[in-house]
């Protein structure tokens, strides 16, 4: 746990100042694109919402390392 701990502090400091967030498709919508700037800037990482016809898509959250996946899944509130 302490390595995980240590893992998502190393990528906050990382991630503080720029959040790397995925450009936008041109036709995607406003609300989509702000929602998936908000994700990025709260979990610290890349962050893609992409939205198709019937009213689906993929959210895709970016992950560096195992341990950043970790304390990903942990933000989310999953516990294994």
């Amino acid at each position: 746990m302490e390595t995980l701990e240590k893992a998502c502090k190393q990528q906050e400091k990382n991630t503080s100042a720029t959040v790397e967030i995925a450009p936008s498709s041109p036709a995607q919508d406003s609300n989509l694109a702000r929602l998936e700037s908000e994700l990025a800037k709260g979990l610290g990482m890349r962050v893609t919402l992409a939205y198709a016809e019937h009213s689906r898509g993929p959210l895709i959250i970016g992950f560096d390392t195992l341990e950043i996946l970790d304390g990903v899944l942990e933000r989310l509130g999953y516990r294994p």
